[in-house]
């Protein structure tokens, strides 16, 4: 039954793939600004008509560069209007001081986890970016981690895992590994 949906998904899409390429590129801007996990599925189905996954992580993120570049806009914008209509929370504060404290590199890598939500991180850790171009290099290593996950994925890495382990228990596992990378307390 699923490779029949599969095959006819496979053939509408070659059908129509001129308008299927721009409603992806135009989910690939959309995408950072929401966080939905559909970033595997926008690769999948650009490497469908593309037929590549590689190269279809070339031509996606050109167009998620424009979506961070909104995003970023978004969020400081969002905190010059409305920050003031926060009620005063120590909570707050304190998680955005936890998340100035933390090194980059940190951030880069549990960010870029994928299938994990991390959008409350990646708001805040936006709030903390101060200029705009090295923010957009971040976010390019961000999703470049994000990208290799999704490689791992698209060729056989979740089902292997999934062959071994139940998807809930995958997705504990990738919890865990962004807890433990937030334990690590460098030597510098």
């Amino acid at each position: 039954m699923l490779l029949n949906w599969f095959e006819w998904i496979s053939l509408f899409l070659m059908d129509h793939q001129f308008y299927f390429v721009i409603v992806i590129l135009f989910l690939s801007i959309i995408h950072p600004i929401i966080e939905a996990p559909t970033s595997i599925i926008l690769v999948t189905f650009l490497a469908l008509i593309v037929g590549s996954p590689f190269t279809a992580i070339l031509l996606l993120l050109p167009f998620n560069v424009i979506g961070f570049y909104l995003f970023y806009l978004w969020i400081h914008d969002a905190k010059k209007r409305y920050f003031y209509l926060l009620p005063k929370q120590a909570i707050i504060d304190k998680a955005l001081l936890w998340i100035e404290r933390q090194p980059q590199w940190k951030h880069i890598i549990v960010i870029g986890l994928p299938l994990l939500y991390t959008y409350p991180l990646r708001i805040g850790w936006t709030l903390k970016q101060r200029k705009i171009i090295p923010y957009l290099g971040r976010m390019m290593l961000i999703y470049g981690v994000m990208y290799l996950g999704n490689i791992a994925l698209y060729y056989g890495g979740f089902l292997a895992s999934n062959s071994l382990f139940t998807s809930v228990l995958f997705g504990l596992m990738l919890i865990v590994f962004a807890i433990f990378i937030y334990r690590i307390k460098p030597k510098y």
